[in-house]
């Protein structure tokens, strides 16, 4: 027994430096994907021209779905990947708790939950100044070049509250599947269950199923207001959170 006493405010702050440290690749992984992504230009999604005269006129559009897209499956994949043995293992080599790992596990995934959502809303901008560098024309207008600094900050609060769900949902994932390995060979069988069971049963359809999707992506991302969109989000990422918490205390202390 240690006779050193613990404080849970360092242990879990010190387990998480170790964690931003160990997984400094992630980070880095992220912003090459984003660049190669914007340097392909695949963030244009228009371009039309006109000409009159001596001046010939480009529109260009540009979108950073594809980058935002990336970096939600980027954070769910890290928020999975801190529910592994490996990583539960490699917090035994701290004195600590799994109250300390949890509350660690939480800072780290707002850590980058808002690296990604300010990396992914600069990616518009970054798209245009290399659009700007790149190009041949010889005036680009000012309109809409330029990003809206509040704008830019909804954007920014809008990815990151996403990023968080997301982020809860890869880590409750994750803890399910250490609890039970074998739901991982049953999760490919769900979509044929669902399938068998629709085909058999009058009360369950496609347009049922269809009908509850279209509820679940209108709750959450159809949302006008952004003050409600935000405790959407929270409530629903500590609910799953909470979750994850009591169905780590079923498993063993080496599993």
């Amino acid at each position: 027994m240690s006779l050193i006493k613990t404080n849970l405010f360092k242990v879990s702050k010190t387990q998480y430096l170790f964690k931003l440290k160990s997984n400094l690749n992630f980070f880095i992984a992220l912003i090459l994907l984003q660049l190669t992504i914007i340097l392909l230009g695949a963030t244009y999604i228009s371009n039309s021209s006109a000409s009159t005269a001596n001046v010939n006129c480009i529109v260009l559009g540009f979108s950073g779905d594809l980058v935002i897209s990336i970096t939600f499956i980027w954070a769910f994949i890290i928020a999975f990947s801190l529910t592994t043995k490996k990583n539960r293992y490699i917090n035994f080599s701290f004195v600590s708790n799994r109250l300390s790992n949890h509350l660690s596990n939480i800072a780290f995934l707002i850590t980058i939950a808002l690296y990604g959502s300010l990396t992914a809303s600069m990616s518009s901008g970054f798209s245009k100044i290399v659009r700007y560098i790149t190009s041949s024309s010889q005036i680009i207008s000012s309109k809409g070049f330029e990003l809206d600094p509040q704008y830019l900050l909804i954007n920014i609060i809008g990815i990151l509250f996403y990023l968080l769900l997301i982020c809860s949902i890869g880590y409750f994932i994750g803890s399910i599947f250490q609890l039970n390995w074998t739901l991982i060979l049953v999760l490919p069988i769900i979509p044929i269950l669902m399938v068998f069971l629709i085909k058999n049963s009058p009360y369950l359809t496609f347009s049922i199923i269809w009908d509850l999707l279209e509820k679940i992506i209108s709750f959450y991302f159809l949302e006008s207001s952004l003050l409600i969109f935000i405790l959407k989000t929270l409530i629903t990422a500590l609910f799953l959170i909470l979750i994850s918490i009591f169905i780590s205390k079923k498993l063993e202390v080496r599993k």
